[in-house]
């Protein structure tokens, strides 16, 4: 795969964004610098895809794996605007508290 960089970059966030609610609580203060970072990262997908998608345009959808690059990524950005704290919400399953 010719850009294996991009696919990785797109997991690992996709990974990060959704196992947030676990990490959060470790890192404390620092937790707002990730929390941008991630939205840097998630800008730089949004125009790595629009560029892999202009690429693909150009050479007519006949490269099969930057086309499975632009819809992993289009499905990854698109989930992580849809649910930008992750698709499962942890908090839902934590019960009242009992003992204040």
């Amino acid at each position: 795969m010719k850009n294996k960089a991009l696919l990785v970059t797109t997991i690992v966030f996709f990974i990060v964004v959704n196992t947030g609610y676990y990490w959060e609580i470790f890192l404390g203060s620092w937790t707002m610098l990730i929390v941008l970072f991630l939205g840097l990262v998630f800008i730089a997908l949004v125009i790595g895809l629009v560029y892999q998608l202009v690429l693909l345009i150009a050479a007519k959808f006949k490269d099969r794996s930057r086309s499975i690059l632009v819809v992993l990524m289009t499905i990854v950005l698109a989930l992580t605007v849809y649910s930008p704290g992750g698709l499962i919400d942890f908090e839902q399953f934590e019960g009242e508290d009992l003992l204040v």
